[in-house]
Order: C-alpha cells, then sequence, then structure tokens
C-alpha cells in the first residue's frame, strides 16, 4: 500500500547517504572539525528558513525555541564526540554507536509516544544490528591498528550515545507537540544555535585565526544541503512509528553511504559488506511490512496455542 512517509523516509536515507560522503570527503581533503561543522550547519539553517515560507510557523512559540536550541546544543557536542572519539579509538566502533544510538527513541517510544512494540518489532532491530556488525567488520578489514585509550574512549561513546539518542527523541516530540507545522523552523533553529556555538568556539578558542579552506566551504555547504533535505524529509515522516522510521533511514543511508564510497573511492566490496547490504534489504523489507507481519505472527502464535490444547 502507498504511503508518503514510508516514501520520505526512503528518500531521506539517500540523502543521508550522501552526507556520508560528505564527511568522508571533508576528512580525505583535511577539512578542520569546527569551520566544517560551522559551514555545514549555516547553510543547512538557511535552507530551512527558506523552506519555513511553504510551512504554517509559529516563531513566538516558546517550545520551538527550547526543543531547537536543545538539539542545537546536542549537535555540536555530538561532532565533538564524534572528533574525539575517533582520536581515542577505531572509527568503526564510533560509527557503530553512533547508529545503535536509535535505540534510545525506539526504547523510549513506548513511554512517551505510546507506540506498541509487536514481537517483528524485535526482528527488525536484531537485523539492523547484524548490519551494523557486518559493515562495521567490512571497514575494518581495511586495517585499524589505532591504539585505544580505554577509559576516555568508553566515556565519550557513552556520551555520544545518549546525546544522539536524545537528538533522535526530539524529533519525534516535535511531531508530537506541533504535528506538519514547524518543521523548517525547528530545523533553522538547531542549525543555527550549531552554527553560532562553533562560530564562537572558532574565534574564541583558536589561538591562531585562519581562513576557512576552499575544500571547507565548498564541502561543508554540500554537506548542508544532504542534511536539511535528508532531516526535513525525515520530519515529515515521523507520523511513522519510530521502530520503522529510524531503522529504515539510516538502513538506507548506510547500504547506499557503502556504495557510493565504493563507487567514487574504489573501495573494495568485501563479503560482510555484501552481508550488510542483504541484512540491510531486510531490515527495510521487515519494517515495511511491519503490520501484516505482526497480524501474521499474531494468528500463528493463536494457531499454535489452539493447536496445543
Amino acid at each position: 500500500m502507498f504511503s508518503w512517509p514510508i516514501v520520505f523516509t526512503v528518500v531521506s536515507g539517500f540523502c543521508f547517504s550522501a552526507l556520508g560522503l560528505c564527511y568522508k570527503t571533508a576528512s580525505a581533503r583535511a577539512c578542520r572539525a569546527t569551520p566544517f561543522a560551522v559551514v555545514f550547519s549555516a547553510v543547512a539553517a538557511g535552507i530551512s528558513l527558506v523552506a519555513t515560507g511553504w510551512q504554517p510557523t509559529n516563531w513566538l512559540d516558546s517550545r520551538l525555541w527550547v526543543m531547537g536550541v536543545g538539539v542545537g546544543i546536542c549537535w555540536y557536542l555530538a561532532i565533538l564526540a564524534i572528533i574525539y572519539a575517533n582520536l581515542w579509538g577505531p572509527a568503526t566502533i564510533s560509527w557503530v554507536v553512533v547508529n545503535l544510538s536509535l535505540l534510545v527513541p525506539i526504547g523510549m517510544a513506548p513511554l512517551l509516544f505510546h507506540e506498541p512494540l509487536y514481537l517483528v518489532d524485535f526482528g527488525v532491530l536484531a537485523l539492523f544490528i547484524l548490519m551494523l556488525l557486518a559493515f562495521a567488520r567490512g571497514m575494518a578489514e581495511g586495517g585499524e591498528s589505532q591504539q585505544i585509550r580505554v577509559l576516555p574512549f568508553v566515556l565519550v561513546l557513552t556520551g555520544l550515545f545518549f546525546i544522539n539518542g536524545l537528538a533522535l527523541i526530539m524529533s519525534k516530540v516535535k511531531q508530537d507537540v506541533f504535528h506538519e507545522s514547524n518543521s523548517a523552523a525547528y530545523m533553522a533553529i538547531f542549525y543555527g544555535t550549531c552554527a553560532i556555538i562553533g562560530t564562537l568556539v572558532h574565534l574564541l578558542g583558536a589561538r591562531k585565526r585562519t581562513a576557512f579552506t576552499r575544500e571547507e566551504w565548498r564541502v561543508g555547504a554540500l554537506a548542508g544541503l544532504c542534511s536539511s533535505f535528508g532531516v526535513l524529509l525525515l520530519l515529515l515522516a515521523m507520523s511513522l512509528p519510530t521502530v520503522v522510521v529510524y531503522p529504515v533511514s539510516q538502513g538506507l543511508a548506510l547500504i547506499g553511504g557503502v556504495f557510493l564510497t565504493k563507487f567514487i573511492y574504489r573501495e573494495h566490496f568485501t563479503l560482510y559488506k555484501w552481508l550488510g547490504v542483504a541484512f540491510g534489504l531486510a531490515v527495510l523489507l521487515t519494517a515495511v511490512c511491519r503490520e501484516p507481519l505482526a497480524h501474521l505472527l499474531d494468528a500463528h502464535l493463536l494457531s499454535m496455542l489452539h493447536s496445543g490444547k
């Protein structure tokens, strides 16, 4: 059955695939973290402001500003956490933790949003975790022999898990409070907050002020474009259950990112990466067919119970 929220979720996943490629390109072209984040967030905030012209928006609602500024702070802290995590341990581990943070909103959804969990939902999560592990093993085969600073690495990963999870929860809270209105305004506020924080850190924290490089401008602007469209589409899909929208969007983002880096950077496609793609497609099919699968499973369990009698 056709569903616009499912379409929005799928397209958001492809936008986030392109965003993942931007992160890789930024690293390959030696873009500094703070300038890249400032350009990224400023461009995304500008696009979000333009999008408010096509959406019902109430700038005077204090709840909108509290949520937007809070997520902007989380966004910036998550960027810092990723930077330090990659300094203190393998990038593949921090990458897995970022994606596993979707367990936070999924776990809280029954309590906060009264969303039912079916037995099939645990299958979706299991397939998603298997996909992550397969992709992580495939990337690690490239050879990560980094020394791990165990205590700071564990602490920063724990913080990253909950910070990113909180940001994901707030997207669902925004849907619960405002429904289809204020999405672009919410994005403009949290992207703008991140850009302002990054600018202040760059101006006040740097010992020597240096101009942004051409690559930081170009790659950061492209990242902002991909991120803003991806987040806007994801917000439009928030009427879907949390256990559907996040695994589908992030699963497709991972699959698309792997294929994009393969063709652009000529990365080797290992068996584990193919397994990751297979698990990712299984996540997509299981999540999209969640309702009929749940009914079939319930009917099968009832049949087993009756036959046992």
